[in-house]
This record gives structure tokens, sequence and C-alpha cells, in this order.
């Protein structure tokens, strides 16, 4: 209706200036000048109406007399900005490929946390059976942690100013034994160099990122912090996250096939990170433990888990089964504990979304945090996804073509085990078997 008003009234002028012309005998020039002047009268008129009657902020100015606009749904009243999407999964399953969504960008502070980082002593930093509601958060449960989740996100610039940057030695070690022979003396010490080397160069490269941390919040203040958690013991824990840093926080948790994440633990790498992260010691301490001692109060401890532990005390179990009962217990746990959050405030996202459908995965999450997808991301995620740059920690470069390469890596044995272990959660999730 609108433009057949707007070209209805453009005719009448139109057939007004030729009467007008035929009238009073006017020149083309002149009937020109008359029709710019009467635009512009127009659009005068239409600016005075605009500033008398509009409430509402244009383009970042403040009208006076004027009323302030909705507030929108994700701002975050106390920390005056949008509100933080944190980020949990379990080690190994590639959250670390959302870092192409949000690093380098004006509108977020991507803080990654490496998985020792949980704030709490009596968490593992791997895997914890203990599942947090938003009720223990207001009944001021788990202090230490609370403190810790605000400082990292509502005084993240404090936060990263309180982070020590000189590194230090771990200690030498040679002195302790000082009746050993000259040659475990040497190899003690060229034991201990090696092992302060690598600590001098993680500290190092933890310093070069909070230092990007730092110049990246101070050129953008407002920046929406989006804190990823690398420690799977927050899988079952965002509620508790979402009550501590408020009800308009995002969470999502980044799930993986059972099939790859199992081959990414036991044969991706050398030594495998099932060896390296001394994985026989934590789930002996995750299963054998009973609920009182691993969770306080014991209502906490997840049932999954307690379903699984009939498996983990039998005499008969195998590396890939105990992984498979494990991925199993802490998805499923995790999908029925986060499955209570608001869909506006919760998203579950697999990992193989990201690299065989970029673009659809990238506008999903940008969608769900109330942000247009900028074509600058967009290109970085593509350009990501199919050249083979993204790496991830113990299993190298990731793309849609080694994307299932568990299959040509692993018996048909166990991947049937895992199938048949894992089928339940797998179905849901909208994974395939490929064996019968």
């Amino acid at each position: 209706m609108t433009v057949k008003a707007t070209v209805a009234v453009g005719l009448c002028l139109g057939l007004g200036l030729v009467a007008t012309r035929c009238r009073f005998h006017l020149s083309f020039g002149k009937l020109l000048r008359l029709a710019m002047l009467i635009a512009v009268t127009l659009w005068l008129v239409e600016l005075a109406v605009l500033w008398t009657t509009c409430r509402q902020p244009l383009c970042g100015a403040n009208w006076t007399g004027g009323e302030p606009g909705p507030v929108p749904s994700q701002w975050d009243p106390v920390l005056g900005k949008m509100s933080p999407l944190v980020v949990a999964s379990l080690p190994g399953s590639g959250s670390e490929i959302l870092e192409h969504l949000f690093a380098n960008s004006t509108d977020f502070l991507y803080v990654r946390l490496p998985m020792e980082e949980t704030g709490a002593a009596e968490m593992d930093p791997f895997l914890d059976a203990c599942e947090w509601k938003g009720s223990d958060a207001q009944q001021g449960r788990y202090r230490l942690v609370q403190g810790w989740l605000q400082s990292l996100v509502h005084g993240t610039k404090l936060h990263l100013q309180n982070v020590p940057m000189h590194p230090g030695t771990r200690g030498d070690t040679t002195g302790d034994n000082p009746g050993g022979s000259p040659d475990k003396k040497r190899k003690t010490r060229r034991k201990v160099s090696s092992a302060d080397r690598r600590y001098r160069e993680n500290v190092e490269r933890n310093a070069d990122e909070v230092h990007q941390l730092r110049r990246h919040l101070a050129s953008y203040p407002n920046a929406r912090v989006v804190l990823s958690l690398s420690s799977g013991a927050w899988t079952l824990k965002l509620p508790f996250i979402q009550g501590v840093l408020g009800a308009s926080t995002r969470t999502m948790l980044v799930v993986r096939d059972p099939r790859a994440w199992v081959h990414s633990l036991l044969f991706n790498s050398k030594p495998s990170l099932y060896s390296l992260s001394n994985m026989p010691r934590r789930l002996t301490s995750l299963f054998q433990r009973d609920a009182a001692e691993a969770c306080s109060p014991p209502s906490a401890y997840a049932v999954e888990f307690e379903r699984h532990k009939r498996y983990f005390s039998s005499s008969s179990k195998n590396v890939v089964a105990l992984l498979a009962h494990l991925w199993l217990a802490n998805t499923e746990a995790a999908m029925r504990v986060n499955g209570r959050l608001s869909a506006a405030t919760y998203l579950l996202l697999k990992f193989e979304d990201i690299i065989n459908r970029p673009e659809e995965a990238a506008e999903k999450v940008y969608t769900f945090l109330g942000f247009p997808l900028p074509p600058a991301v967009l290109n970085r995620i593509l350009f990501t996804t199919s050249t083979n740059l993204f790496h991830l920690p113990f299993e190298g470069e990731v793309s849609p073509s080694n994307l299932h390469v568990w299959r040509d890596r692993m018996s048909q044995q166990d991947i049937s085990t895992i199938e048949d272990i894992c089928w339940s959660v797998m179905a849901q999730l909208g994974y395939s078997r490929v064996t019968s």
C-alpha cells in the first residue's frame, strides 16, 4: 500500500507540474527548479516531523526528551553490556574450533582456559560426575568457584591483570640424591632441564595469550566475553554457571561422535591422550568412590555414572568399552541436566556439523547469540575447515576429508562395541551406524 500511495502521489505531482507549465508558460528549466524546491521542502518537513515524534535513539544519538528504548533480552545490566557465552565439552571433543568464530572480533573477547583451570581443587580437570544446579548458586554453595567465575566474566580486566606473567622454574631436583653416581646425576639434570624448558615454553605461550587479551580488552572494553572451558568437569554444571553469572548467560555444549572421541584418546597420537591424561587413575577415582565421597551433597552424583559402575567393577572390561561407557554416561547426563535450561539460553552443537556444514553451524551460533553473521567470520570458518588449517591438540589437522579417519584405523570389533554401548544417545544426536 505504501508503494502504491507513493506512485499515486508522484503521478499527481507530475500532472500538476505539467498543468502549471501549460497554464503559466514556464520553461522546462524553471519547472525543474520548482520540482527540486518542492522536494527539498518535503524533505525538511519530514525531518521536522521525525525530530518531534521520534522516541528511540538513532545512530547512537540520544534525543532529548525521549524515553529509552526497550532493553534487549541478552543485555546484562550488571555488566553493562551483552551477556557472556560459556562453552563446555569433554576434552578431545573439538570445541577449540569455535575460536575461529570469535577470535579477533571487535564484538567478542574469546577466553579459553586450560584444562587444569577449574577454580576448585576437588574437581577432576578431565571429567567430574557431580551435577551442580542453579539453586546451588542461590544457596551460596561453592563460593570459591562462584568468585572465580565472576572474576573471569564480571571483572575480566582485573582478572587478566592479576595473572602472573613471569615464568619461574619448577625447581632443581639434582641435589636430592648427593650420593648418586655422576652418570645418574647427568641424566637427572637432563630430564629436569627438558621438563623445565617445556614448562617455560607453556608459561610464555600463556603469557603471550594474556597480553593479547589485555590489548583486545583495552581496545574494545564492551566486547562480549566468550568463556571456553577446556575441562570436562563443567559439562554437568552449566545451570550452576548460569545461576552465578545471570539468567541471560548463554551456554553451549559441544559433543562429538563417540567413535571419533575414543579414537582421539587411544589411537591418534603417541603417546596417547589416554596415557598422558593418566586416565586409568582418573577412572578409578571416578567409578570406585561412592556418591558421598565424590560429591557434596551426595545427591549431586549423576545417576548415569552410577549405572556404569557395574561394568567398571567387572573383570572382563577393555579400554575401548570403558571409554564408550564414559562417553555415554557423561553425554546422557549432560543432555538431561542441561536440557532443563531454556532453549533461548542453551545450545547443543555437534563438532561434525561445524566441519561438514560450517556456514550453517556458524549461522546457528550467531543466531543463538542474537548477532548477524559477519562475512569476515564466515570466510574465516570456511577457509579453516576446507584447508586443513585447524589442528586439534594431540590429534593434528581436522577437515571433512579426514573427519572419519577412525573408520580405517579402528577395528570393526571396536567400532561395533562403541556403537552397541552408545547407540541410544547416538541416535538422539543424529549419528548413524557403520556396522550391522
